[in-house]
């Protein structure tokens, strides 16, 4: 769409329930419709333990704002997102029905995501700011996106930013099942949709094998390795005490360059600027202490084998490797990311099960009707061919 043509959203003047009684007032309207859009915003740029700051809904007749600060609670909400009669639109779903659930303990019915909508009808941009240019030719405000959502009070600005976030998803929802089911995609999307109710959060966990993960930590030596390692322990330890996310006690980029300069001494340390005067005056003595206990390490660190701790077998990373390939083509060929069609996870359970008839396939849990039926005998073809592994080598 030509930006000229993209006109400015109306201004949002949101309900802001604050207690108890508004809220269970504002599930009992919710409950008498049949569709509202729902999105929430966390503090996870600000805190270690992040929580659920803001949650937005928009019901065609009006826009509200629960502040779950104030009010204290969410309870009342439970039969909103359990209802299967009340069909709630996201953008994005999976980040908010985890964190609703790991929160509140929520159960979830009746989803319509408007970005894996449009990622089923193959968009390239799939991000809210570019669907409702698209479809309703606004230009939203996105100069919000990285606001500290657990401070109060919330700014005119902050308020106006959260409404836009619904406002403007139950007109996405109607353009977006009207191409659905144009295309013949709605049961596929329909799939998706349930899979997201189904999302479980994990408990946050500190992985010690993590810092392979780090960004050039695989080409440093191994005093370098040793540093990045402790220093890993440290910064989440450091980060869950001050409450803080780890990348802003330390970034990974600092890891690797104090592993590399690795200082012999304070005084070196501060010279290297490697660390800014607040992370030097703070953590200086003990990024210090981390690096001087490091050098003295003997043992060679080797990175994990599998994310699982068991390899798969020659015969299911081959038989992995070929669906990949069907995966790439078909993608190609329908004007989808490879992802739509099938997720790596579910491609390595096919692969280590690998089932042979339809109804093995069903038995697998990996698709849905509509998805087997488009894609069963494909992927059934491809278990069952010959494999490069098996062929005798002279």
């Amino acid at each position: 769409m030509d930006t000229r043509e993209l006109k400015l959203p109306s201004p949002c003047a949101a309900h802001l329930i604050t207690n108890l009684p508004e809220l269970e007032a504002l599930a009992t309207r919710i409950l008498a419709s049949h569709e509202v859009a729902v999105d929430t915003e966390s503090d996870s740029l600000y805190s270690y333990n992040e929580k659920i700051c803001l949650v937005q809904f928009s019901l065609p007749e009006a826009d509200y704002i629960v502040d779950p600060l104030t009010t204290y609670t969410l309870e009342p909400l439970a039969d909103v997102f359990a209802s299967s009669t009340v069909e709630k639109i996201f953008h994005g779903a999976d980040y908010d029905l985890v964190s609703l659930k790991r929160g509140y303990g929520f159960h979830f019915a009746s989803i319509f995501d408007t970005m894996i909508a449009a990622r089923i009808l193959g968009r390239k941009s799939i991000g809210l700011a570019a669907i409702v240019a698209e479809h309703l030719g606004l230009l939203m405000d996105k100069s919000m996106q990285r606001s500290d959502w657990g401070r109060r009070q919330l700014s005119p600005e902050q308020l106006t930013y959260a409404c836009h976030d619904t406002r403007y998803l139950i007109a996405l929802r109607d353009h977006l099942l009207g191409e659905l089911r144009q295309a013949g995609r709605e049961e596929e999307a329909r799939e998706a949709f349930a899979g997201l109710a189904l999302l479980e959060p994990r408990p946050r966990t500190f992985d010690p094998d993590a810092f392979w993960n780090v960004k050039g930590v695989r080409e440093l030596d191994g005093i370098g390795q040793h540093i990045v390692r402790a220093l890993c322990r440290w910064r989440e330890d450091q980060a869950r005490w001050e409450d803080r996310p780890v990348f802003k006690v330390m970034p990974d980029r600092s890891l690797v360059q104090i592993a590399n300069a690795r200082p012999a001494t304070f005084d070196t340390l501060r010279q290297s600027h490697l660390l800014s005067s607040y992370q030097l005056t703070r953590y200086g003595r003990q990024v210090m202490d981390i690096i001087t206990k490091a050098r003295r390490e003997t043992e060679r660190l080797q990175p994990p084998r599998h994310r699982n701790g068991e390899r798969p077998d020659e015969t299911t990373l081959s038989i992995y490797e070929q669906l990949r390939s069907w995966r790439k083509e078909r993608a190609l060929a329908r004007g989808v990311e490879p992802d739509v069609i099938a997720s790596n996870d579910i491609l390595m359970k096919l692969a280590a099960q690998r089932p042979q008839t339809m109804a093995e396939l069903a038995g697998t849990a990996a698709f849905g009707p509509a998805r087997r039926a488009e894609y069963g005998e494909e992927i059934l073809a491809v278990i069952s061919s010959p494999l490069p592994s098996r062929r005798k080598r002279g």
